[in-house]
C-alpha cells in the first residue's frame, strides 16, 4: 500500500510487512502516490532513490517525486554491491547422474515436438478430462451457482 506501517515491537511490525509483501497485490499507483505524500510532507529537501539495477519502476518514483514537488531528485544504481555470480553451481563433469530423457501427457500430442506444433498452430485440443481419472460432474457445478466440491 505504501502506507506507513506503525507497530508496538518488531515481531508486529515484520508479521505486518510480511502480510502486505506476500498477501496484499502489488498496487504501484497507490504506492507512489504515498511515498510521494509521505515524502513531500516531510521536507522539501534533497532526495535519493537507491536501487540494485535502474528499472522503469525506478524512474517512476523518481518522476513521480519530481511531479510531487521534490525539485532535487537523485537515482543512484546500487548494483555494484551485489557480487557478481562466479559460476557458483560448481564442475558438473565428474557428476555421478546424467538426465537420459522425459515423459509427460500432452493434449492431443504423442511427444514435447508435438505439443510445440499445436501451441504453434494455435490449435484448440482441450476436452474433458476422462471420468476415470476425474469425475467432473460430481465435483463442479457447470452454472456456477452451487458450490465446487
Amino acid at each position: 500500500t505504501g502506507k506507513c506501517q506503525t507497530a508496538t515491537n518488531t515481531l508486529e511490525l515484520v508479521r505486518t510487512a510480511l502480510h502486505e509483501m506476500l498477501v496484499e497485490p502489488v498496487r504501484w499507483d497507490s504506492l507512489l502516490s504515498e511515498v510521494v505524500s509521505q515524502v513531500t510532507s516531510a521536507s522539501n529537501a534533497q532526495c535519493s532513490v537507491s536501487a540494485f539495477g535502474v528499472t522503469s519502476i525506478t524512474n517512476s518514483l523518481a518522476s513521480a517525486l519530481k511531479n510531487g514537488g521534490q525539485s532535487a531528485i537523485t537515482v543512484r544504481d546500487q548494483s555494484a554491491w551485489v557480487p557478481a555470480d562466479h559460476d557458483s553451481r560448481g564442475r558438473t563433469q565428474n557428476d555421478k547422474i546424467a538426465i537420459v530423457g522425459m515423459s509427460g501427457r500432452f493434449p492431443g500430442a504423442a511427444n514435447p515436438e508435438a505439443l510445440w506444433d499445436l501451441l504453434e498452430r494455435g490449435l484448440d485440443v482441450h476436452r474433458e478430462v476422462p471420468a476415470d481419472r476425474f469425475d467432473a460432474k460430481a465435483h463442479c457445478d457447470p452454472s456456477g451457482k452451487g458450490k465446487n466440491k
